[in-house]
């Protein structure tokens, strides 16, 4: 089954509860598969671009009112909105519509906080109360039945930046993880103007990585892939008497060895002994010397950084 339909069959399994969760490596394409959805859902729904709505988490969301805005302390008479709040009443207004709403990066912040009415309403089918002011208030309605015809979809990185996600949003969310990078299916392979044969060490070098970081999981997605052979295209254009194997040790020690850290363990140990050996297979020495102190650091303080 695609992952496309797993997502598909997990927002609309249950009646009011439309939310799904994308987690897993960095760069796998979390949020461009989320909006990708969202388009081929208003596709085939006949929508519009103002059905699909993408909004950056931020950390320090502590409460709803980053989402369902808030009435201005400063001026009595007047409703900070927000575009999710926007999106919401747009949503209950065409309910014979598609609305599909991506929370990127939604643990930043503690998603049970400022999700809490939200997740409540999904559950309960009880209306969002937004403000006692009124039936009305700066044009915003004092409350607000959750629409059965909105889907959210919410990206997560687990990180030292974020938060881990509670039972109370999971038992609500179909949750759909994203380890596994198919460096073969990379779409971009033979767009750069270098030759194949360059291409082809960066591939094997990429995919000889790939599988040595894997077990630890610290191997990359395809975002780190663009970069890499975007530095290598660039900098073999400007300058074509540059040695490749120097280009790509200088471009793989600045976006993939940053990554590796970790403390005393099996697999750690044995990703940073075979990723030594792919490095020195490959003449990336600047790359092998970092890995070579990383691996004693490991062994006289029991954890290694790349930020020493």
């Amino acid at each position: 089954m695609t992952v496309i339909r797993k997502l598909h069959y997990g927002l609309w399994a249950n009646e009011r509860r439309h939310f799904a969760v994308l987690t897993g490596l960095s760069g796998s394409g979390k949020t461009l598969l989320a909006r990708s959805y969202g388009k081929a859902i208003l596709r085939e729904a006949g929508g519009s671009s103002r059905h699909l709505s993408i909004v950056p988490v931020q950390p320090g969301w502590y409460d709803p009112s980053a989402l369902l805005g808030y009435v201005n302390p400063l001026q009595g008479n007047s409703y900070i909105r927000t575009p999710f709040l926007e999106f919401l009443i747009s949503a209950s207004e065409a309910l014979d519509r598609p609305f599909t709403v991506v929370l990127d990066e939604m643990n930043l912040s503690r998603p049970e906080q400022y999700l809490s009415p939200i997740l409540s309403a999904m559950e309960t089918g009880e209306p969002l109360t937004l403000h006692r002011e009124g039936e009305s208030f700066d044009g915003v309605p004092s409350d607000i039945r959750y629409p059965s015809n909105l889907a959210i979809i919410g990206t997560v990185n687990m990180d030292e930046t974020t938060h881990g996600i509670s039972d109370k949003v999971l038992d609500r969310a179909f949750t759909i993880e994203f380890w596994d990078v198919e460096l073969k299916a990379y779409p971009r392979w033979g767009t750069r103007s270098y030759s194949k044969e360059h291409e082809d060490e960066v591939r094997l070098l990429l995919t000889d990585l790939m599988m040595s970081l894997r077990p630890a999981r610290l191997h990359f997605g395809w975002r780190v892939v663009d970069d890499v052979l975007d530095y290598m295209d660039r900098a073999l254009a400007d300058n074509g008497a540059l040695d490749p194997a120097v280009v790509l040790d200088d471009v793989v020690y600045a976006k993939v060895l940053p990554k590796l850290r970790g403390d005393d363990a099996p697999r750690f140990r044995e990703a940073l002994r075979k990723s030594e050996e792919v490095l020195g297979k490959h003449r990336l020495n600047n790359c092998v010397s970092k890995v070579k102190e990383l691996s004693e650091d490991l062994e006289s303080t029991g954890s290694a950084r790349f930020w020493r």
